[in-house]
């Protein structure tokens, strides 16, 4: 039985490497940084990269205050609830 579906395995014919493609719609250039997930597909500018980082850095640091007493089991549903709740303020 199959949980979801994992495109662990394909046929590949690979014909050029290097032109735009698109996918989608989307058209996506060689050396483009693309995000995407369940949700869609967005291209990240390379200019925008170095503040992604920074960005990226500073949300992994305060998830961390939530995810970490979880992941230890240190903390019960009301300790989530409360550390989700600091963590939701802190954003706004």
């Amino acid at each position: 039985m199959v949980g979801g579906i994992d495109p662990s395995h394909g046929f590949v014919h690979v014909r050029e490497i290097g032109p735009p493609v698109e996918v989608f719609g989307m058209r996506v250039a060689q050396g483009v940084f693309v995000h995407a997930d369940r949700h869609g597909a967005a291209i990240i500018p390379q200019v925008g990269l170095p503040s992604l980082h920074d960005a990226l850095k500073t949300l992994i640091g305060s998830e961390s205050n939530v995810t970490k007493p979880v992941q230890a089991g240190s903390a019960d549903v009301a300790e989530f609830e409360r550390l989700s709740t600091v963590f939701e303020d802190a954003r706004t």
